[in-house]
């Protein structure tokens, strides 16, 4: 590589750490739709659900508008004290660590790390289950995930996803990023865990073959969880305990004026 390449690598690579670094400060406001019950949210989670969330920082809006969708990030549900590999470096993980996600930048810790749902507590969030999955397979896309704590975030797959947006020779069975290398986005490192027991996130179909083709996971999103049909959504009642502490009176006025 001639020093003219590194110099342009270097400034590409500080250009887009400074950019996806500014986009990643909090919004002055949030639209939380439903307050969560974090206490019934986990007792309805299982190990190995995926938990999107509509993220609050500028980069979220930024996602929703090149995905056409809500949803921005996602982690996943690896249970309460969860057994480690022996080789983890325990700087990633936090304590009372519940869910493995992959952070684009948070403070000096960013990529695969273990951390608490409870961070998520005033956000809007979604479970999606994997369905017609067997325990060991399961057990198995877990262990995937845990596996890889520590790996850093793929940035680049993340500037792929913009330009691909803008292009219509995206093959979405090529791969983006550097996943390669052990780099992953929070929705890649999810996707690559059920790929790698042979469970895909989501397909498309291919009209010439007659065919459906599974994407590739360093081009699944979180989107593509609450469209796969491979799985689940899981409705949690999240409005119930504000319903039962809510005056009678209004109860039945709001009861009345749904059946009008």
């Amino acid at each position: 590589m001639s020093f003219f390449d590194r110099i342009t690598e270097r400034t590409e690579n500080y250009i887009r750490s400074y950019v996806i670094g500014k986009l990643h400060q909090r919004r002055a406001r949030y639209r939380l739709l439903y307050r969560n019950d974090m206490e019934g949210l986990k007792r309805a989670l299982r190990p190995g659900d995926v938990i999107l969330v509509e993220g609050e920082h500028w980069v979220s809006d930024w996602v929703k508008v090149f995905s056409y969708h809500t949803w921005t990030h996602c982690v996943m549900w690896v249970g309460e004290s969860p057994t480690l590999p022996k080789s983890v470096n325990l700087d990633y993980v936090e304590p009372n660590g519940n869910i493995v996600e992959s952070l684009m930048h948070d403070g000096p810790k960013r990529g695969i790390i273990v951390t608490n749902l409870d961070k998520y507590r005033d956000c809007n969030l979604r479970i999606c289950r994997p369905l017609g999955i067997t325990r060991e397979r399961l057990r198995r896309a877990i262990r995937f995930v845990l596996e890889h704590i520590g790996c850093p975030y793929d940035e680049l797959n993340l500037t792929q996803f913009v330009h691909f947006t803008f292009a219509n020779d995206n093959d979405p069975t090529k791969p983006l990023g550097q996943m390669d290398a052990g780099k992953f986005t929070c929705s890649s490192l999810m996707a690559a865990a059920f790929d790698s027991v042979d469970f895909p996130v989501i397909h498309f179909y291919d009209q010439t073959q007659n065919i459906y083709v599974p994407y590739h996971p360093t081009q699944v999103q979180p989107k593509d969880f609450d469209l796969s049909l491979n799985f689940q959504v899981i409705k949690t009642p999240a409005l119930l305990p504000q319903m039962q502490k809510m005056n009678p009176f209004r109860r039945i006025i709001g009861l009345v004026s749904a059946t009008r």
